[in-house]
């Protein structure tokens, strides 16, 4: 009877799936880091490690910025509003294949339509002109890694 029970339990997990991909993306979702093509971090919504991208960029950017007529406290001022306009943004995933960006630091809501290919765990982003960019993208937790050629963005579910 022991040996049935267990065959039960083992043939109900070998056929339970976990969650589609089509739907662990649905919902609202909130940048949490942004890296560029080299994979240099440039945005976090980890305070911490905000700080260190914001004291690394006032160092590079030292020169051009005395010559530019700007001291060290203006630049960041500048790099915190940027940081506080890219954590207010949200994008929002639909069942319909739409989505919906907001509260970007251009301050204007964007729609635009998405596909997944979960096999290839790629995700495609066309905006209402055509244009396209695709993603290779991982879960991982809560939160939704999406790499190009150009960038990498981690964005964190929204509760």
């Amino acid at each position: 009877m022991r040996y049935f029970a267990i065959l039960s339990v083992l043939f109900l997990f070998s056929f339970t799936k976990s969650a589609s991909d089509k739907k662990l993306i649905l919902g609202a979702w909130s940048l949490y880091e942004l890296k560029d093509a080299d994979g240099n971090l440039t945005y976090s919504a980890n305070e911490t490690e905000q700080k260190r991208i914001t004291d690394k960029t006032v160092e590079g950017e030292r020169l051009r910025m005395e010559e530019a007529g700007y001291d060290e406290a203006t630049l960041r001022e500048m790099i915190a509003k940027q940081c506080e306009a890219i954590s207010q943004t949200t994008l929002v995933f639909d069942e319909k294949g739409t989505a919906k960006t907001s509260g970007s630091p251009s301050g204007i809501t964007t729609e635009s339509g998405y596909s997944l290919d979960e096999k290839n765990k790629v995700l495609k982003m066309i905006s209402k002109e055509g244009a396209e960019v695709s993603y290779t993208y991982v879960f991982i937790e809560d939160k939704l890694v999406m790499k190009s050629l150009k960038e990498e963005i981690t964005l964190q579910k929204k509760k």
